[in-house]
């Protein structure tokens, strides 16, 4: 628990667990994924794996998004009773992208015509 009490006075990982990083970084990644849409519409969706999704940068941008949300999430430690919702839901988003990460790294892309 010492370690605990140590890393949660470290102003790094203060900034990198807030509220301050994840809104902007969910914000930004909401605007890139609405130009990846755009640009799968108008073109196909290898353009947009290519121009966005299969990006460095866009993965980099979720990767960083994982480490805010973990950090968030062990910030909370020691658990209590109330924190049961807050675990569940940020381990949920964390799965999330960690599946975003991995279909973007070794994913295979298809298309079902309706």
């Amino acid at each position: 628990m010492e370690y605990f009490n140590l890393l949660k006075k470290n102003p790094v990982f203060k900034f990198v667990s807030s509220v301050k990083l994840a809104v902007p970084l969910m914000i930004i990644l909401a605007f890139i994924v609405a130009a990846g849409t755009v640009f799968e519409s108008r073109y196909n969706a290898e353009y947009a794996k290519l121009v966005v999704y299969g990006s460095t940068w866009f993965s980099a941008l979720m990767i960083l998004l994982w480490i805010n949300i973990f950090c968030s999430t062990i910030s909370r430690i020691p658990y209590k009773i109330h924190h049961l919702g807050f675990v569940i839901t940020h381990i949920g988003l964390m799965t999330l992208l960690a599946g975003g990460v991995m279909t973007t790294t070794w994913g295979i892309d298809g298309q079902l015509r309706v």
